[in-house]
């Protein structure tokens, strides 16, 4: 077989490249992926891969948004970026006593370097903190009194001082709090514990409940203490009736009958007391009226 003399050079030549190929690839150590079914790390798991590699790291909590600006705040960037010192001046008045304290301070402070504007941003800021400069200016000690002079280097320090008094008084404030419900746990805790563990003392007589699980009243019958139950109503003899005596006094139980004589005259009721007291006989004198079926 005749081969053509242009296919002997083209093989010559990638005989010749072979080995410079061969030597990149071994000084890079290319390794053919290998697919073994395992998964790769869910990222911001913080667990290592299964060959060794480096642990993603744990997802961060997203931050929560700044709020965004009032519609004073965005009237005097507005302002301030024009060249109208009427509107600077009305923009700095209305964050004079309007909005947050922490969106309109930086706000006035940034004004003090405005040519057209500081003169109104002095104001807005003696009226909004209520401070009022010394007679001897070399007295003015800072936050919480008023700043060493009126630029903006000195108004800056005040602020920064003030917000980080500010930061100390939440965090105390937010500390105290959790102090006193951790003292209020403490002292529920007690109070059950103590209130499982209490014994009754010797002696002492424990209260009957009732049918509802309450206790049962008690009556004073001389010097001992008899405990009169509550039953609940009965349901074979019907409803409830009241008598009501002459004396004044009444009695709820249940009428069974009625005794007259031959002129149709009331001589006695027979009753049954709801308390389990048992039958009796009232005799017609006793009673003033009858009223049947109140409950």
């Amino acid at each position: 077989m005749i081969v053509p003399r242009f296919q002997r050079r083209r093989a010559v030549f990638h005989l010749a490249c072979l080995p410079f190929l061969v030597g990149a690839l071994v000084a890079a150590d290319v390794k053919p992926p290998i697919n073994d079914g395992a998964k790769p790390p869910l990222a911001g798991s913080g667990k290592a891969p299964a060959d060794g590699g480096k642990a993603t790291p744990p997802a961060t909590p997203p931050k929560t948004p700044p709020a965004p600006p009032s519609a004073a705040a965005l009237a005097f960037q507005r302002a301030m970026a024009s060249q109208s010192s009427d509107d600077k001046r009305r923009a700095i008045a209305a964050l004079a006593s309007g909005g947050d304290d922490g969106e309109a301070l930086p706000l006035l402070i940034s004004a003090l370097g405005d040519r057209q504007a500081n003169t109104a941003a002095i104001d807005a800021l003696r009226a909004r903190t209520g401070l009022t400069p010394p007679k001897n200016r070399a007295a003015a000690s800072g936050y919480p009194g008023y700043p060493g002079s009126d630029g903006a280097g000195d108004w800056q320090a005040w602020l920064t001082a003030r917000t980080s008094e500010k930061d100390k008084d939440a965090k105390l404030k937010e500390l105290q709090q959790l102090a006193e419900e951790a003292k209020t746990k403490a002292e529920e805790a007690k109070a059950e514990a103590e209130g499982k563990g209490k014994k009754p003392e010797a002696g002492a007589v424990e209260p009957k409940l009732g049918p509802d699980g309450k206790p049962l009243p008690e009556v004073a019958d001389g010097d001992a203490v008899i405990a009169k139950p509550v039953l609940p109503p009965r349901s074979d003899l019907g409803g409830l009736d009241r008598i009501t005596f002459r004396t004044g006094g009444s009695l709820v139980c249940y009428l069974m009958s009625k005794r007259f004589d031959i002129d149709g005259k009331l001589v006695s009721v027979r009753v049954i007391h709801t308390d389990e007291g048992g039958e009796e006989t009232l005799n017609a004198d006793l009673i003033a009226r009858i009223d049947e079926d109140v409950q």
